[in-house]
């Protein structure tokens, strides 16, 4: 901790008490942004010693602050990437110190206690005591503050921001999960290209609304039309359902993003004669498409994509294509039938009297995915089921889809999934309670 590495200046300078007083001093002005952001992210990880030496620190650092009614601001660049290179400063180290006096600037003159400091490469935290006026309220002097900081780094540094306020803490230990709420309330507001001063209860209020169930009703839906045959009204029904997730923003980014690749592998799964061409079935540039969707930035990206896949997939199944040759369609069957046993290319292509390479090389032709990639998609989505089911233990899963190793099939699903089967789990079974009969007549 900064005390024990302070400490060892006490050690040394104990002949000499004013010349100790001065050098601490001196130390303590040169680093003052690196050792309170040392020690303040100690703080936000919970470290008891860090929470004990909170008063003395503050003393020492000469930062007016104390425990009672502490608020946290969560501050984020909009585009990181993009405001380092258009910002009025170009060295990393002096920008990150100019940002921080800025802040502490404004704090000064607005709440008059307080401070900043860097978490993470594009997110500082700001931490002050709640402020006393007599004509505005708090909610309204926070939102003040909140956007004196925004205006003054846009104006002084050519940095854009989004920033959230939490509620006023008198509990050190909480420090680190107001932050994580923060952090969560920016991301959805970013997603949504909604860039502006947010408060992280209003943002919890919006989450626990949130009524991913409409997802899977669609998801139902789509089924249906698909044994149907009703293609077109599958890509008018998703569009505006991607229409209506933007005007109410209740989705969060990892929702949004689960629900297209649900659909997106739904489409592909579906049973037919006619084999897709491989521009449907991987990105442009060769990309696994659930690689592709999760590097999307914004809903305006996923949504583009999605919309962009659709009209391609309409068109391949509307096009009269060549069936696939009886080889082919025997290994397709047979995958489709036994995913969950001991799997290899050598032994269908056993099975079918084929050249494994060449099995290999026809297989992806004709369908427009490997062998393997096939293997795993059909895994995963009946790991899926068996998970919604609630019949099986995470632990018993890979087993039942063909995965004897557990930790590799865990890996394998967040690749696909872009979560773990736990979470998976357990955000199943918070959609299943939010719409619960008890807890709709509850919320009346």
């Amino acid at each position: 901790m900064i005390r024990d590495v302070l400490g060892q200046s006490h050690v040394t300078l104990e002949p000499d008490q004013d010349r100790e007083v001065v050098s601490l001093n001196y130390s303590i002005n040169d680093h003052q942004y690196e050792l309170r952001s040392f020690y303040f992210a100690q703080l936000l990880k919970g470290n008891p010693r860090a929470i004990q030496q909170f008063d003395h620190l503050m003393e020492l650092f000469r930062v007016p602050l104390q425990k009672k009614h502490l608020i946290m601001m969560v501050i984020r660049f909009d585009d990181f990437h993009q405001a380092l290179l258009k910002a009025k400063i170009q060295s990393r180290e002096l920008l990150d110190l100019a940002m921080m006096n800025i802040m502490d600037e404004t704090l000064r003159m607005e709440a008059n206690n307080g401070c900043s400091f860097q978490y993470k490469d594009d997110t500082y935290v700001v931490l002050f005591n709640r402020m006393h006026t007599s004509t505005r309220s708090i909610r309204e002097s926070l939102v003040h503050c909140a956007s004196r900081i925004t205006s003054h780094l846009l104006q002084y540094l050519n940095i854009s921001v989004s920033i959230d306020i939490g509620l006023p803490h008198s509990d050190l230990y909480t420090l680190g999960q107001q932050y994580e709420q923060g952090v969560e309330a920016i991301s959805a507001k970013q997603f949504y290209g909604r860039r502006t001063v947010s408060w992280s209860q209003d943002s919890r209020i919006a989450k626990q609304e949130n009524e991913y169930q409409s997802a899977l009703t669609l998801i139902s839906h789509v089924s249906k039309r698909l044994e149907m045959g009703e293609y077109g009204s599958i890509q008018h029904e998703i569009s505006q359902f991607l229409d209506q997730i933007e005007v109410d923003q209740r989705l969060a980014e990892k929702q949004v993003k689960a629900f297209c690749l649900d659909i997106v592998y739904l489409l592909l799964q579906h049973k037919r004669q006619q084999p897709l061409p491989g521009e449907v079935l991987e990105h442009r540039d060769g990309t696994a498409l659930h690689e592709a969707i999760l590097q999307l930035s914004s809903f305006q990206k996923v949504k583009w994509w999605m919309r962009s896949w659709l009209e391609q997939w309409l068109e391949a199944v509307s096009s009269p294509r060549q069936p696939y040759t009886e080889p082919i369609q025997k290994a397709h069957d047979y995958i489709a039938s036994h995913f969950e046993e001991e799997m290899s290319l050598q032994k269908i292509a056993h099975m079918v009297h084929l050249n494994k390479t060449y099995l290999c090389e026809q297989f992806k032709k004709e369908t427009g995915i490997s062998f393997t990639d096939y293997l795993t998609r059909l895994r995963i989505s009946r790991a899926k089921e068996l998970i919604l089911l609630g019949d099986y233990k995470i632990s018993d899963l890979a087993e039942r889809v063909g995965y004897p190793n557990s930790s590799y099939f865990t890996r394998v699903f967040k690749k696909i999934m872009g979560m773990t089967p736990l979470d998976f789990k357990q955000s199943a079974k918070h959609q299943k309670h939010l719409h619960s009969p008890a807890v709709s007549r509850s919320s009346l």
